[in-house]
């Protein structure tokens, strides 16, 4: 099942005034749904900017591969041999990976690689030198501020959803 998800995201972060950064969204697939354990999935690129320094990320978040729905699928049947077509193994990959890079000014500085729900790896393009950029398992969880809803637009998720709805996601999710 998926969730494919249109729109951006804007964050203000508190130390940098000014500094705002647009997010767009990558999508959702739930796993597992029929057989096996059940598992959201972000997957997809999406990119993130801030007019004020110009700086551009572009992260790609990868999902595990299932071998099988590629090999008859009509865009892949009579292509070269690709990775995808190389791989041993029904499913490859790894659950919440992701890749990307930041650019300034379209130079790339760094590469960004790692486990979102992990540790996220940042690599300077000229010294090499790759570090953590952050570590999930040991970050803090912030409480989250939500403008009360007489404050936001008519088409936010706040206002659209019904309260019987919002009522059934009591559990602690990385998407609400």
């Amino acid at each position: 099942m998926a969730s494919l998800l249109e729109g951006n995201f804007r964050i203000n972060l508190t130390n940098r005034p000014g500094e705002d950064y647009l997010i767009s969204l990558p999508n959702l697939y739930a796993r597992g749904i029929l057989i096996g354990t059940m598992i959201y999935e972000v997957s997809d690129p999406c990119k993130i900017t801030c007019e004020k320094t110009g700086i551009v990320a572009e992260i790609e978040f990868k999902s595990k591969v299932c071998h099988a729905a590629f090999s008859s699928h009509p865009l892949f049947v009579n292509r070269a041999p690709s990775t995808l077509a190389t791989q041993k193994g029904y499913f490859t990959g790894t659950y919440n990976a992701l890749t990307g890079s930041v650019k300034k000014g379209g130079e790339e500085l760094y590469k960004i690689s790692g486990k979102w729900s992990d540790e996220m790896h940042l690599q300077s393009t000229k010294a090499k030198k790759q570090e953590v950029f952050f570590d999930a398992t040991k970050a803090k969880v912030m409480k989250k501020t939500v403008p009360p809803e007489t404050d936001q637009t008519e088409f936010e998720s706040r206002r659209l959803a019904p309260p019987s709805l919002l009522g059934q996601y009591t559990f602690t999710s990385p998407f609400w």
